[in-house]
């Protein structure tokens, strides 16, 4: 796989993430408007925070993986998706297989991450530089 089509993976699955938080969002508000039956264990006021809670964290995680989806090819941008990717392992598997070639030293490369086999090539090839 070419570390231009890793970059287009990553943006895609970026995306993915975010429709992913905007439904832990809708549960979120589904949660915090929920009335428990009549004696349960769980109060409304509980149901009411933790629905809150999940709610801003689907906004901050989706406002996230948006903002990686359309950021610059930048050194840092690797590194972020780097955490991204490990991280959305837990809820979105298939992305392991996509965090083997984002460690791949061409991919780091074509981020303009330093490797062992030397700095970015400055003619945009994705090699190793001769």
């Amino acid at each position: 796989m070419t570390p231009s089509r890793a970059e287009t993976l990553f943006r895609a699955t970026c995306v993915v993430l975010a429709l992913e938080q905007v439904g832990l969002v809708a549960f979120g508000l589904w949660v915090r408007g929920y009335v428990p039956p009549e004696g349960a264990e769980v109060s409304t006021k509980a149901l009411s925070v933790y629905g809150t809670v999940l709610a801003i964290l689907g906004i901050v995680f989706a406002a996230g993986n948006l903002m990686l989806a359309t950021a610059a090819r930048r050194p840092w941008l690797w590194v972020a998706g780097l955490s991204n990717l490990a991280a959305a392992v837990l809820c979105c598997p298939p992305a392991g297989l996509l965090l083997f070639v984002w460690l791949r030293a061409d991919t780091k490369r074509h981020f303009g991450v330093d490797t062992p086999e030397g700095p970015p090539d400055p003619n945009g090839s994705s090699g190793p530089a001769a």
